[in-house]
Order: structure tokens, then sequence, then C-alpha cells
């Protein structure tokens, strides 16, 4: 819809039972707002922040939300808290899928080391066979996990079954 230098605000219209696949936003701050509709939101952290300069891409994660909202409510990430999240629109029957207002700040960038990463979930390393394990079997298992879960993500292209389309915003011009 718009993108200038250091934000862009777009909306997304989710058919029903149709997702924006598991992706992050490195060093960015998104504040969603449903429009119409109701959805799954599943938002994750990385488990090891990384202490240094860089980028973590992939590893293991832990699921911090996984709520369904519905019109007006919003959904917030911030650079270090739920970063890397998926929004699912509910296929219930009489469902017409989901409309969202995104706002995110700075822009994704490619040179300035702010890529869009996609993820698909594995299941955890048996390392730790003290915590909770989940056996994550495939994409439409991602609406079974619980708050604390904790899945390895492993970085992946754009999903084949997933495209953005942008549009350009036209002012409204007043026609006197």
């Amino acid at each position: 819809m718009v993108e200038e230098q250091h934000f862009t605000v777009g909306i997304f219209i989710i058919p029903p039972g149709a997702r924006i696949p598991l992706h992050d936003h490195p060093d960015m701050c998104v504040v969603s707002r449903v429009l119409y509709g109701k959805m799954q939101v599943i938002s994750l952290d990385w488990e090891h922040k990384n202490k240094g300069t860089g980028r973590i891409v992939g590893g293991e994660a832990r699921v911090v939300k996984n709520r369904t909202i519905t019109a007006p409510q919003i959904q917030v990430l911030y650079p270090n808290v739920a970063n890397i999240h998926e929004f699912r629109a509910s296929n219930e029957p009489g469902d017409h899928g989901v409309a969202i207002l995104d706002i995110i700040t700075p822009n994704y960038c490619e040179e300035s080391e702010r890529p869009c990463t996609y993820y698909q979930l594995n299941t955890r390393p048996s390392s730790d066979t003290d915590m909770y394990q989940k056996e994550v079997k495939s994409d439409s298992d991602i609406c079974d996990l619980y708050e604390g879960d904790v899945v390895t993500l492993q970085p992946i292209p754009q999903p084949s079954d997933f495209s953005v389309f942008t549009h350009p915003f036209q002012p409204f011009h007043n026609v006197h």
C-alpha cells in the first residue's frame, strides 16, 4: 500500500484456511491489526538469543503465543520478542477470510541483513529429555503447538503455495 524510506504500511487479505507462512522480521517492529475476520497467530522467539552481532537464521525456538484473534485486535512483534510468526485465517463455516493492516519498521532490506526468511518446523532434538517434546509432522500441526513448546526451525525458500501481490496506494483526490 505505502512504502516509505523507514516504514511500510500494507494490507494482507488471506482467504479462509490460507496462511502467511512462518517467517521472521529481523531487527524490525510490526503492528498488525485485524480489519475483519478471525485468524490464528503463532509467534516464536529464538531459544538462545544471539549475544554478538549477526543474525540468527535457524535453530531452536520457543512458542511464546498461539492464539486466535479477531477484528479489531492487534498483534505486535518487536526485534527480540515474538519476532517469528505465522498467520492462519479461520476456515470455519461462514468465514470470509481475514484482512490485516500491517505497519512494518524498518523495511525489509537484503543489503542491511533484514531479508525475510521463511521457516519449516522440525522436531526438537532429543538432547533435553526432561523438556516437553512435540512431534511436528506437517505445517498443519503448527496449530497444535502450545506456549512454551520448543521446536527447531529450518530456513527454507519462500513456500511455492504463497505469494504476495502488491499494488501501490493511489491517494484520493478531491474533485470539485
